[in-house]
């Protein structure tokens, strides 16, 4: 083998080894993706045992999102949690305040705009 020969199969080499790395990081970054769609779906299937909520809920971000998917799994935490935001104005006596405006008697629940500001 000459030299231009060892040149050109050291070039191949190299160049697989570029592809190689962008396939990779090509497949990680799809992987990503996946688990991240996989997650946002379970939570929005989970959120509020199914129950659906208003658009102006679902146009915040996902940490949002589970702030108010919390409050309506946990009203007994955040009922004992003081809000500090000066919604005291409104009537608010408390962090569950900001999230849930009214539970019915059927279960159903009425979600308040101010914990999404």
């Amino acid at each position: 083998m000459d030299r231009t020969d060892r040149k050109h199969a050291r070039r191949q080499r190299l160049r697989f080894r570029g592809r190689s790395r962008f396939l990779w990081v090509g497949l990680t970054i799809l992987a990503l993706g996946v688990v991240a769609f996989a997650y946002v779906g379970e939570f929005r299937a989970r959120a509020g045992h199914g129950a659906a909520f208003p658009d102006f809920v679902l146009r915040t971000p996902l940490p949002v999102q589970e702030a108010y998917a919390y409050a309506l799994e946990h009203p007994e935490v955040l009922r004992y949690m003081p809000c500090y935001c000066g919604c005291v104005s409104a009537g608010h006596t408390s962090n569950l305040d900001c999230f849930i405006d009214q539970r019915m008697a059927d279960g159903s629940v009425t979600y308040e705009p101010m914990g999404s500001a």
